[in-house]
């Protein structure tokens, strides 16, 4: 591995008060993801899709209170346990859609690399770019696998995982994976990155 750009451990977080209690599972199927490693570090890039139908909305759903508890999304290879935790603040979430939706922004990726989320009833978004998405390194020949979990407040966690037959790109600088499966259940999250869970307003 490039030692010079290997971060086993990468955690954003932001210390508003003591993290919440971990969430219960809840696996769910991917449509899309996509790690892009270009030359130029700060171009890097990170998307997620899910379209799960079993992903609710509301205060008591998947989606729960954001602009209050915060938001946490962890990247991860099961393989080697590069990972990172990315812990998202409360005053970045809002309602949208007449009601239906909520929104994580920060177009300018100021506070985390997250620069979107996106949840509401059978659908979640999670856009990543730039410098501080560092915790998966593309340098080597291959990733084989790519875990993503995402808890929104005090919702379920949800999580999935993208190998096997569902890789379209598996080499150095780039991976990208479609239609996953649910799993089983929730990966082992990697201990340098655990507990990855959204820290609350006081």
């Amino acid at each position: 591995m490039n030692k010079n750009r290997l971060i086993l451990m990468a955690v954003v977080c932001l210390a508003w008060t003591a993290p919440l209690a971990g969430a219960a599972d809840k696996p769910i199927s991917g449509a899309k993801i996509v790690l892009r490693d270009p030359v130029d570090f700060t171009q890097r890039r990170f998307s997620f899709l899910s379209r799960d139908p079993n992903i609710t909305f509301g205060s008591n759903g998947d989606s729960d209170t954001p602009s209050q508890n915060g938001g946490a999304l962890l990247i991860f290879n099961p393989v080697s346990s590069e990972c990172q935790c990315i812990v998202l603040p409360p005053s970045g979430y809002g309602i949208g859609n007449e009601g239906k939706r909520l929104l994580y922004r920060d177009p300018q990726v100021v506070n985390t690399p997250v620069k979107l989320v996106m949840i509401k009833a059978g659908k979640l978004k999670i856009l990543a770019r730039g410098a501080a998405l560092t915790g998966v390194t593309l340098d080597e020949t291959s990733q084989d696998q790519i875990a993503v979990h995402y808890q929104s407040g005090a919702g379920s966690k949800l999580c999935t995982e993208f190998s096997g037959g569902t890789i379209r790109a598996n080499q150095p600088g780039a991976f990208i994976a479609l239609n996953s499966a649910p799993p089983a259940s929730c990966l082992p999250e990697p201990a340098g990155c655990t507990p990855c869970v959204p820290q609350p307003l006081p």
